[in-house]
C-alpha cells in the first residue's frame, strides 16, 4: 500500500537544527533521498488537496444537475397531471342574473354556535347521584 508523507514545517525545523551540526553536503543528501523515495513536497500536497476539493464540487454539481433534469422531465411528461387537486371552489348555487351560467362560490368555513348567554343559569357542576336499592 502506498503511503503519503508530507514535508512539514516541523521537518524544516529539524533540518535547520541539524544543519548547524551537519554540513551542507548532508542536507543535500537528505533532500535527494526524500526525492528518491517519492515523498511529495508541501506544494504538491496542497495542489493534491485542492484537486480533491474541485473533484468533489464537480461530483456534487453533476448530482444536482441530474436531479434537476429528472425533476424537469417528470413535469414535462405530466406525471403530476394524473394527481387530482383538492377542490377549493365548489358550485353551490346558480346566480339568477348570470343568464344561465353557473357561478362558483367559495365555501365558507364552519362557525361555532353562539355561546351561553350571560343571564342564563349556570349548569350544576355535578349530576345528582342515582339512588341504589342498597341506599333505600
Amino acid at each position: 500500500m502506498l503511503h503519503v508523507y508530507l514535508r512539514t514545517y516541523g521537518l524544516e525545523q529539524m533540518v535547520q537544527a541539524a544543519s548547524s551540526a551537519v554540513g551542507l553536503r548532508t542536507i543535500k543528501r537528505v533532500e535527494q533521498t526524500l526525492q528518491d523515495l517519492g515523498v511529495p513536497t508541501k506544494t504538491v500536497c496542497d495542489e493534491h488537496l485542492e484537486l480533491r476539493k474541485e473533484i468533489l464540487t464537480l461530483l456534487n454539481l453533476q448530482k444536482q444537475l441530474q436531479y434537476k433534469e429528472s425533476e424537469g422531465s417528470s413535469h414535462r411528461e405530466g406525471a403530476y397531471a394524473a394527481m387530482q387537486d383538492t377542490p377549493k371552489e365548489r358550485v353551490f348555487a346558480t346566480d339568477p342574473f348570470s343568464f344561465g351560467a353557473e357561478r362558483t362560490i367559495k365555501k365558507e368555513p364552519k362557525r361555532k354556535g353562539p355561546g351561553r348567554q350571560p343571564d342564563s343559569p349556570l349548569p350544576a357542576l355535578k349530576r345528582p347521584r342515582k339512588m341504589k336499592a342498597a341506599d333505600l
